[in-house]
């Protein structure tokens, strides 16, 4: 490292260590009132959250990209709160004032600028930025590393709109016949009450309608299916932890539609405060155990599994992530009751707390997850077209070390033969060491096999490799070509180095759908899947800019691929 790279890195520590005192200072401001902070903090995100779904485009002046910044800012802020803004007798308790809820949602807008800079300062420490600092007031990050992930996220972002698509005459359909009924409902059941701003009661037929309504969002979710419904985590097979958190996100949506019928009436002005309530545990434990017909351990369990707890305080500065909990303790017998997660993506909290909590029966279901993905890809790759052989198939290595070919698939219309290694690794979200690790792994896995599979079959023609591999006699004899994929569930493409073989295509399970979807009626689909895969990513000719101050920083972001 040379001097003046020290200077630089010097500077920005010099910087983050300051934004830590601001940290300490603020934290010093609201001492002893860290329980009535944390409501308005998650009062606030709520109305992130609902505006995130119903409002993406809500400007608030002086405060840019608010939506996205307060959504990262929410861990840090409910880390500053600490252990003693979710302990203690009683629940901390009362309509908030106008002024309160303004220096919350400040309050959240600052540490989602803080979260981004220390995020930012990540990127450097791990070779994906340069970072030049005058001095610790001005801070400049350059972004070097191509933003390969894009690709991946485009895919998801792709899937999603898809499912949209799909369920879309079924929602028209059930709309037409029950949503006159569901707003009449609505309209009857709630009103204005002094203490908690909104009361309503509910229905069987309410229930049916949100639960129905969040199973579909559910579907379409990444992390709704990571494990097999039957595999055993905890107390509890994940089919039903999946239904819990299906049960959370129809509380979400109703408690929502509640707010929006008042606010619509005109008896309340605003949903800000009204988005966000709280239950004693044994009201909340009997509602959701007794609708899921569990036993009092097994509740208590449950409750902690999908809530935010002063446990889980530490992970909340390791992932950048927002934490997207159904329930956050707000004392020691209450939990309160936010909708931000429900109304987005509550599975990215729930499997992350099953595998920290459950790590041994966490680390035993995955092993159930090739067959899954097998099964997902030979629905993708069907018959008539298209023939998945029955079994995987071993082949020895170079060092006589046996590997697996997971799955092969023969286009019987062309000849092609595909030969894939399913890769089913946890989601990562923001976390950057997470995410180094992710690519750590797959890379060295990932070209350990490519290398095992090209030498093994070296010299070879593709019908004498579909001969070797056992594929029918009749049908090896059409083989005309190989390709050989890498394809993960979630992440397949990476920042930084290029170090994946790229006799091979690397490609995520979203992007594959993607892709396929567009060449389903080529000649040969799954070639070009293969050379769109492994074609790279065009750098940008511009350079984007960005800039921001946090605590009397200047910070400015320079993307210059």
């Amino acid at each position: 490292m040379t001097q003046g790279v020290e200077v630089h890195r010097a500077a920005l520590e010099k910087a983050l260590a300051w934004t830590a005192v601001c940290d300490g200072n603020l934290q010093a401001r609201f001492a002893g009132y860290e329980r009535p902070v944390l409501l308005n903090i998650l009062r606030s995100i709520d109305l992130t959250g609902y505006f995130r779904v119903y409002k993406p485009k809500y400007l608030v002046e002086g405060m840019p990209s608010y939506l996205d910044v307060t959504w990262m800012g929410l861990a840090h802020a409910i880390h500053l709160c600490g252990d003693a803004a979710m302990t203690g007798p009683g629940m901390a308790w009362r309509l908030p004032e106008t002024d309160e809820l303004r220096w919350a949602d400040a309050f959240l807008y600052r540490a989602g600028l803080v979260t981004h800079f220390r995020r930012l300062a990540q990127l450097v420490r791990f070779g994906l930025a340069t970072v030049e600092a005058k001095d610790s007031t001005s801070v400049r990050f350059l972004i070097h590393a191509q933003d390969r992930e894009s690709r991946d996220r485009g895919a998801i972002d792709w899937y999603i709109g898809r499912m949209q698509m799909r369920d879309a005459p079924l929602l028209q359909a059930y709309s037409a016949r029950n949503d006159a009924a569901m707003f009449a409902e609505l309209k009857a059941r709630v009103g204005p009450d002094p203490t908690f701003g909104i009361r309503y009661s509910s229905s069987r037929e309410l229930e049916e309608h949100f639960e129905f309504r969040a199973e579909l969002r559910a579907g379409r979710l990444p992390g709704h299916d990571c494990l097999s419904r039957e595999s055993r985590i905890g107390p509890l097979a994940f089919g039903e932890w999946r239904h819990i958190v299906v049960t959370g996100m129809a509380r979400s949506l109703k408690h929502a539609s509640f707010v929006n019928m008042l606010v619509a009436s005109g008896t309340q002005p605003s949903p800000a405060a009204l988005m966000t309530i709280f239950s004693h545990e044994t009201k909340i434990g009997g509602e959701w155990g007794g609708l899921h017909d569990l036993d009092p351990a097994t509740t208590k369990v449950m409750l902690e599994v999908m809530g935010l707890s002063p446990t889980d305080r530490s992970e909340l500065e390791r992932t950048f992530d927002c934490p997207q909990a159904l329930l956050v303790r707000g004392g020691d017998e209450f939990w309160i009751q936010p909708i931000f997660s429900g109304l987005h993506n509550p599975f990215t909290w729930v499997t992350r707390k099953l595998r920290r909590t459950f790590r041994s029966d966490w680390d035993r279901a995955v092993n159930a997850r090739e067959a899954t993905f097998r099964e997902d890809l030979g629905a993708l790759l069907t018959e008539p077209r298209f023939h998945m052989v029955p079994t995987p198939r071993k082949i020895r290595g170079p060092s006589g070390v046996k590997t697996d070919i997971d799955a092969i698939i023969v286009d019987r219309r062309c000849g092609t033969m595909a030969l894939f290694q399913l890769k089913w690794q946890d989601a990562f979200e923001n976390s950057l060491s997470e995410r180094e690790s992710r690519r750590r792994n797959l890379g060295s896995e990932g070209n350990a096999w490519v290398e095992t599979v090209t030498r093994h079959f070296k010299g070879m023609s593709a019908r004498e490799v579909a001969n070797h591999l056992g594929v029918q006699p009749q049908l090896a004899d059409t083989v005309a070509r190989t390709r050989i994929i890498v394809l993960t569930r979630n992440a397949a493409r990476f920042s930084g180095p290029e170090d994946q073989d790229r006799r091979a295509a690397w490609i995520s399970w979203y992007d594959l759908l993607r892709r396929y979807e567009a060449v389903r009626r080529d000649a040969d689909p799954l070639s070009k899947v293969w050379l769109g895969a492994r074609r790279r990513d065009a750098p940008r000719p511009d350079r984007r800019r960005q800039g921001f101050d946090v605590d009397g920083i200047r910070v400015e972001v320079i993307s210059q691929a």
